[in-house]
């Protein structure tokens, strides 16, 4: 529980994050927020699931490695600020094919172009 006091800024984040779903929500035409919602529970629903499996995956390498806390919340305002701006979550932006130099968006694997494999340089990017 601990880990929730003290990355209370992530949990802030996401409560922004929510805040803004809503304030979408509520300014959308009638005509769309019946489509809306379920697709709102939806994403509720599934940043529920993964705070719980962030705050799972957390404790067990506590338990099995000598990080703290504090550890982990310096880790996330780096990897936040790695893009440029530290504003809460991680951007990423088109890299160019090694090959053919055209630009290729962070979920490709592959050139669109040339089909010459991209290096990755983050893991993340091809979820």
């Amino acid at each position: 529980m601990t880990l929730f006091w003290n990355s209370r800024s992530i949990i802030q984040a996401l409560d922004g994050v929510s805040q803004s779903i809503d304030a979408a929500s509520a300014a959308a035409p009638p005509q769309s927020s019946n489509l809306e919602s379920p697709q709102k529970h939806d994403a509720d629903e599934r940043i529920d699931q993964l705070l719980l499996v962030s705050a799972a995956m957390w404790e067990l390498v506590k338990e099995k490695t000598a990080l703290t806390d504090e550890d982990l919340v310096n880790r996330v305002a780096i990897l936040d600020a790695k893009d440029g701006n530290a504003d809460g979550k991680m951007t990423y932006t088109p890299t160019k094919c090694p090959k053919c130099n055209r630009t290729i968006f962070p979920k490709h694997s592959r050139c669109l172009y040339c089909g010459a494999p991209v290096p990755l340089d983050n893991l993340f990017k091809t979820i």
